[in-house]
Order: C-alpha cells, then structure tokens, then sequence
C-alpha cells in the first residue's frame, strides 16, 4: 500500500526562518488526525527548504486537516511566514525525495 497517495491535499508555505519550518512540522503532524501523520511533513526538512528557496509543502489526507493546519499556524505564528497555495490533487514525496515547490 502506497500511504503517500492517501496524501493528496497540499499547503505550499514560505518562510524565511527554517526554525518556523520545524515548528510547522509539528503543527502538521498535530493538524493531520488519522494515518500516517508524518507523512504530513515528508519533503520539509532543511534541504529541501534550501533547495525550494524557503519554500516547503504540507500534505493531508483531507482539505478539512490542511485548513486546520492553516488555521492553526495563522493563530500561532502570525508573522514570519506566508502560504503560497493550497492543491487537492498532488501527493505527497516519499520520506527523502524531494520535489519543487
């Protein structure tokens, strides 16, 4: 079974502060409620922020767990960071890949 596929619903987000970016990891991880929960942030890490410049994607099973992940990032990190787009037909990168913003 392919969990990735099941994670179809992406947050492109941009953000100067690669600490912000790993805050944001947990923020998914806690804004995706069933399955795999860290496939949610697969593709975010320092790397692929560097190689995306600054710019990182965010997958959900569901648009209703990527909303809660904007809600709640807009609430707790009000600055420093800004969405880019939301999409409901990309899959998530294998832990490792990489893929372009």
């Amino acid at each position: 079974m392919n969990y990735h596929s099941d994670f179809n619903h992406s947050a492109t987000v941009s953000s100067d502060d690669v600490d912000l970016i790993a805050a944001m990891r947990g923020l998914a991880w806690a804004s995706q409620l069933s399955g795999q929960t860290m496939i949610s942030s697969s593709g975010t890490g320092e790397k692929h922020w560097r190689a995306n410049n600054h710019q990182v994607k965010f997958f959900f099973t569901g648009a209703s767990y990527r909303d809660r992940f904007v809600e709640k990032a807009r609430r707790l990190f009000s600055s420093g960071w800004s969405l880019i787009s939301t999409k409901d037909d990309e899959i998530g990168a294998p832990k490792g890949d990489s893929y372009s913003t």
